[in-house]
C-alpha cells in the first residue's frame, strides 16, 4: 500500500512496467491529483469533518470553513440544548432581511460565495457544529514526494487504478487501452462502491430496522 506522493508513483510505474523516460513522475503526479479531483465530492467517511466556531450577538455571516465542498449539518448549541438548522436559499434570507433586521434564535442558513448566512441575526453568542465534506490538503502536482493524506492511505487502491486506467487510455494508447478501460470499470463498479458502503455503515442513521 501506498502511504506518501512518491510512494504511489514507483508504484503505479512499477505496475504499468514504464521506465521514467516512457512515463515521467510529473505525468504520472496529474493522473494521481486528476483521480483525486474526480472523487472529491465522494462521501467516504475519511473525506467528512467536523469543525465549531463561536457565533457571536449581530453575527449574521461568517466565512465557509478552509476545505468546504458540500454540508452534511448545522447545528446550534446553547446550554444543553443542541438546535438544528435548515438551509434554506439566499434569495429566502433576503427577502425577509428587507427593512428591519430579524434578531433571535438562528434557525436557517444559506450559502454564497463561500458565506454561510444565518436567520434570524444571531441575539446572543451560541456555539455553532458544523459537519462538511471537505477538501484533504497536501496532495499536489507540485507537492513534495512524501505528501500525504487519507487519499493515499484508506483510499490508496480508488486513487492509484483511477489514475493507472487514466494513463493507459489516455497516455499509453494501443493495446493498452481496453486493459485501462477494464480498470477504470473496476473502479466505477467495484472499490468505490465498497468504499461507499464502509463509509455508510461507519455513519449512523438515526433509525432501527426490523430484522426479518
Amino acid at each position: 500500500m501506498s502511504d506518501d506522493l512518491q510512494t504511489m508513483v514507483r508504484r503505479i510505474r512499477g505496475d504499468l512496467n514504464r521506465g521514467v523516460n516512457a512515463l515521467p513522475d510529473l505525468r504520472i503526479k496529474e493522473a494521481i491529483t486528476d483521480a483525486i479531483k474526480r472523487f472529491r465530492a465522494k462521501r467516504l467517511g475519511f473525506n467528512q469533518k467536523n469543525s465549531q466556531t463561536v457565533l457571536l450577538s449581530a453575527q449574521e455571516v461568517i466565512a465557509l470553513p478552509t476545505g468546504w465542498i458540500e454540508v452534511d449539518f448545522l447545528r446550534l448549541e446553547r446550554a444543553n440544548d443542541r438546535i438544528p438548522m435548515r438551509e434554506v436559499s439566499y434569495d429566502w434570507i433576503e427577502e425577509r432581511q428587507r427593512g428591519e433586521p430579524n434578531e433571535g434564535e438562528p434557525r436557517k442558513y444559506a450559502i454564497q460565495n463561500r458565506q454561510l448566512r444565518f436567520y434570524p441575526i444571531p441575539d446572543q453568542s451560541f456555539t455553532l457544529v458544523m459537519s462538511f465534506l471537505c477538501d484533504l490538503p497536501e496532495v499536489s502536482v507540485s507537492a513534495s514526494d512524501s505528501a500525504t493524506n487519507a487519499w493515499m492511505v484508506e483510499g490508496e487502491e480508488l486513487i492509484r487504478k483511477q489514475a493507472m486506467g487514466d494513463l493507459l487510455v489516455t497516455y499509453i494508447g494501443g493495446s493498452r487501452v481496453i486493459e485501462g478501460k477494464a480498470m477504470l470499470e473496476e473502479v466505477d463498479q467495484v472499490i468505490l462502491p465498497t468504499l461507499e458502503s464502509k463509509a455508510a455503515r461507519e455513519q449512523t442513521s438515526g433509525r432501527v430496522e426490523p430484522f426479518l
